[in-house]
């Protein structure tokens, strides 16, 4: 992520949720991950513990294009 920070919550797209970006941190942070994505999923309610990790965090800030960071790679928009 932009920020460094996993990516862990409900997406724009409904019914599909992300756990991601752990690093190699992954081992030892998905159990819980998995624990309280799913008591989410299950309640409906993301828990308060969960909110810093929200994947549509970054969606405040202006999008930049994908040529506008990485040029060379020779993509159009």
């Amino acid at each position: 992520s932009a920020d460094g920070l996993p990516l862990i919550g409900p997406t724009a797209q409904p019914g599909v949720y992300l756990a991601a970006g752990h690093g190699m941190w992954g081992v030892t942070q998905g159990p819980i991950t998995g624990k309280l994505l799913a008591q989410a999923i299950d309640s409906g309610e993301l828990p308060s513990e969960l909110r810093p990790f929200d994947p549509l965090r970054s969606m405040q800030r202006p999008h930049v294009p994908m040529m506008a960071k990485w040029p060379r790679l020779g993509l159009k928009p």
